[in-house]
C-alpha cells in the first residue's frame, strides 16, 4: 500500500480546517477527523487530497506505521479505493472562492413579501425535503440534489438577478407557513428544491470548523451565496460543494 496511490471515493469528502483534515462519509453520515501527525503523509498517497496551494515538489515521505495503518483502515471502510474511475472528482480546495451576497445590503429589519402564487410548489418542496431528511441517507439526499440540472443563466444580466433574487424571497415569505423549526440542512435543501422547481439549479455547501468543530450548509448560485451571510459562511473550510 504504501507505493499505491489512492483516492477518495465518490462519497467522501475532504478539507483542511486549520492544522486539521476533516472527512465527511456521506454513506454513513458522519465526520471523521484525521490526526495531525499523519497529514504531511496521507496528502502525498491520496491523488485526490484537497490542495491549499500547488505542490511544492517535495518526495512523498514515507508512511509510518500509524499512517499505514489509518490507510488500510479508511480503505476497509470504503473512504479510499486504488480506483481511479471510482474516486471523487468533487474534492474542493481548502478555500472559498470570491463571493458576494444576494442583495448588497441586507436590510434585517426588512419582512419578506409572501407570495401566495409560489405555495404550490413551496409546499412541495418544503414537504419533499422533509421526507428526505426523514426516511434518506445522507448519499440519497446529496445524488437528488445533483440531479437537478443547473440551468444557463446570465447572472450578471439585471433580470436574471432581480428573478433569483425574488424567488429566494418568496421561500423566505413562505417559510413560515411550514412547521418545522429553522435548520440549516433542512432549509438549504428546501430552497435547492424549491429553485429547481423554477428552473434554477444552486449548489449545495457544507462546511466544517474545528476547535470545536462545528458544520454548516448553505446554497450558493456561482459565487452569490443565497441563504446566508457572506461573513458567517466565510468561517467554515468548504468540505462539499455539489
Amino acid at each position: 500500500m504504501a507505493n499505491s496511490m489512492l483516492y477518495f471515493a465518490r462519497h467522501a469528502y475532504c478539507c483542511i480546517e486549520g492544522r486539521n483534515a476533516v472527512v465527511l462519509d456521506l454513506f454513513n453520515n458522519e465526520y471523521l477527523s484525521i490526526p495531525v501527525a499523519q497529514l504531511d503523509a496521507l496528502s502525498s498517497h491520496i491523488g485526490n487530497w484537497p490542495r491549499q496551494a500547488e505542490a511544492d515538489g517535495r518526495e512523498q515521505p514515507a508512511l509510518s506505521p500509524d499512517a499505514h495503518s489509518l490507510l488500510g483502515q479508511m480503505s476497509a471502510c470504503g473512504l479510499l479505493t486504488p480506483d481511479l474511475s471510482k474516486c471523487n472528482p468533487e474534492i474542493p480546495t481548502s478555500k472559498h472562492p470570491r463571493l458576494r451576497p444576494l442583495t448588497p445590503e441586507p436590510d434585517f429589519d426588512y419582512i419578506p413579501k409572501t407570495h401566495f402564487r409560489h405555495l404550490p410548489s413551496f409546499l412541495i418542496a418544503a414537504s419533499r425535503a422533509a421526507a428526505a431528511l426523514q426516511w434518506c441517507p445522507l448519499l440519497q439526499i446529496v445524488n437528488s440534489v445533483t440531479r437537478n440540472q443547473p440551468q444557463d443563466v446570465d447572472i450578471e444580466q439585471p433580470a436574471s438577478l432581480r428573478r433569483l433574487r425574488s424567488l429566494v424571497e418568496a421561500y423566505a415569505g413562505l417559510r413560515p407557513f411550514f412547521p418545522r423549526p429553522y435548520v440549516c440542512l433542512f432549509d438549504s435543501l428546501a430552497l435547492a428544491y424549491f429553485l429547481s422547481l423554477h428552473g434554477i439549479r444552486p449548489r449545495l455547501v457544507f462546511g466544517v470548523q474545528t476547535g470545536p468543530f462545528a458544520a454548516h450548509c448553505w446554497l450558493q448560485f456561482r459565487d452569490i451565496v443565497l441563504n446566508d451571510s457572506v461573513e458567517r459562511v466565510l468561517a467554515y473550510t468548504p468540505i462539499m460543494r455539489v
